[in-house]
């Protein structure tokens, strides 16, 4: 038999253990490279946290070597005395700009007259300059340096003092401001003095807080007795004070750089005019301080461009100048279309662009400009409502607002129809087919406008009545009610006022309208006639 061989393992055991054992080592080597990069790692970064702080008095040196001005001479004795007059020519031109902007006077004016009762002015931007909310500082503004009275606001006030026994100089003034530096404002009125006299001694009454202007004109005519048709009120935000106001009745003045006495005196010769002309007049305009501005010019031209649609267009004249203009600036009877030539005023409209007013046709058209003009309150109502009041079917205005209760009973106001109807359109012939016995026919005649009159139009004139308040009970249950407002219930207002006629006008007048009651200027052949 063939001899059998035992191999020895040993020497394969020692090559597997030398050869762990190389393992071993290799990864206990790799762990401690690991654990010293990240030793290295953690240090440069907390190093590198550091270098902005140790750059920063480098940069610091490097700003300031960088930005240090060069060192000036002293400057000699004759350049301080040609510096000296320099500046003390730029004061006199001062001076005299500011002088020649208020050259106007009241010396020579001849007063109005039917005078207000009250006259009342707004602080910021009426009265003095700048307004109290630019003024960034922790401290009052002084008077004189920080602050200051407008050059004819000035003249205006020493003027009255200087004529209290006169009928001009004993008309009572007020304040009427929202400043929300309320504090500043009232001690800025003791500071300001007027021939030793404060400012704030001067005025009947003051109204200096945050919130409508409406507020403070009820408080007014609460504490001097005045009605609103009594007061003229001159502020320089058109916004948010003056339209607000003059649709309570009150003829008001716009000043966007201050009073003037131009304004003041144009604004005091309106109200005697509309005071001479009615017993019951309406008083809600505002005079624009681009009205009273000496623009005024007459000119031709030819209108480059009308869009209907937006109601604009640009009329340029012979020297190539364009001008901007609304419809409600264009004569009734002008047609413009491009092409066309006109004549027209030259005007600055309140957002400082050249503007015109279009007064008639040349090559032929109906001369309108020499048409006498009234200006009366008009209000806007939605279709078929408009077309219900002036059939005489529907005999009761009712609203949410008393906005009718600035009028007096037996005014007459203007009815201006919305562009958007009414958002029910049911409820009116219900009311009429129930308590009135309307078929469709009659209704769809008395709802619709008459022929040649459009939504957008000044439809007609009307004469209001008294204004009431009805409570819930008399909405639900007073049926006579109903059929005069033509609504149920909750779809009557709270104030109701009564129409004692209605006329339509002889054609519509294109008229864009507002919230509230507002002022139309029409021409007078516009109205019905009685």
């Amino acid at each position: 038999s063939s001899p059998t061989y035992f191999m020895d393992s040993r020497p394969q055991r020692e090559k597997e253990q030398s050869n762990n054992s190389t393992i071993h080592c290799m990864l206990k080597d790799r762990q401690k490279y690991r654990s010293k990069i990240a030793r290295i790692t953690t240090s440069m970064r907390e190093k590198l946290l550091f270098l902005p702080v140790l750059l920063y008095p480098l940069s610091l040196t490097l700003a300031l070597t960088t930005k240090m001005p060069p060192v000036r001479k002293q400057p000699t004795k004759l350049s301080l005395k040609i510096v000296a007059s320099v500046s003390s020519d730029q004061e006199t031109n001062s001076k005299e700009k500011a002088e020649a902007a208020s050259s106007s006077s009241l010396d020579d004016w001849e007063i109005p007259p039917v005078l207000p009762k009250l006259l009342v002015f707004d602080l910021d931007n009426t009265i003095w300059t700048p307004e109290l909310y630019q003024i960034r500082q922790p401290r009052c503004p002084l008077v004189d340096r920080d602050i200051s009275l407008f050059p004819d606001v000035r003249k205006l006030l020493e003027h009255l003092l200087q004529n209290k026994e006169t009928d001009i100089g004993r008309i009572p003034l007020a304040i009427a401001s929202r400043t929300n530096k309320g504090q500043w404002a009232r001690q800025l009125l003791k500071d300001f003095k007027i021939e030793e006299i404060s400012l704030g001694s001067m005025m009947a009454a003051t109204e200096i807080e945050t919130g409508s202007k409406k507020v403070h004109m009820a408080n007014l005519r609460k504490a001097t007795g005045v009605t609103y048709q009594e007061m003229i009120f001159f502020d320089d935000d058109v916004r948010l004070n003056l339209k607000e106001i003059s649709q309570l009745g009150l003829l008001c003045g716009h000043c966007p750089k201050g009073l003037t006495l131009d304004l003041f005196k144009k604004t005091l010769e309106q109200y005697s005019k509309l005071q001479s002309s009615s017993d019951t007049p309406w008083m809600g305009e505002i005079i624009k301080a681009h009205d009273v501005a000496s623009q005024g010019s007459i000119t031709t031209g030819k209108v480059d461009y009308f869009n209907p649609g937006k109601k604009f267009g640009f009329v340029k004249d012979v020297g190539g100048e364009s001008y901007f203009f609304h419809e409600s600036k264009v004569a009734q009877g002008v047609q413009v279309q491009k092409g066309s030539t006109v004549e027209f005023e030259c005007m600055v409209d309140s957002q400082g662009r050249n503007a015109a007013a279009i007064l008639r046709n040349i090559d032929g058209s109906v001369k309108s400009a020499n048409l006498k003009q009234v200006t009366m309150p008009c209000f806007t109502m939605s279709q078929p409502f408009a077309a219900l009041l002036l059939n005489g079917i529907k005999t009761i205005e009712s609203r949410n607002n008393d906005m009718f209760t600035a009028l007096t009973p037996g005014t007459k106001v203007l009815l201006h129809a919305g562009r958007k109807d009414w958002h029910d359109q049911e409820t009116y012939k219900d009311i009429l087919a129930k308590d009135a016995e309307f078929d469709n026919d009659q209704l769809m005649k008395v709802a619709q406008l008459r022929k040649g009159f459009e939504k957008g139009q000044i439809l007609g004139v009307i004469t209001i009545g008294i204004t009431y308040q009805v409570s819930s009970q008399e909405k639900k249950m007073d049926l006579k009610l109903r059929r005069s407002v033509l609504a149920y219930g909750d779809g009557i207002g709270t104030y109701c006022t009564e129409i004692r006629s209605a006329k339509w006008l002889p054609r519509g007048v294109p008229f864009r309208g507002q919230p509230g009651i507002y002022s139309a200027t029409i021409d007078e052949n516009s109205l019905p006639k009685e």
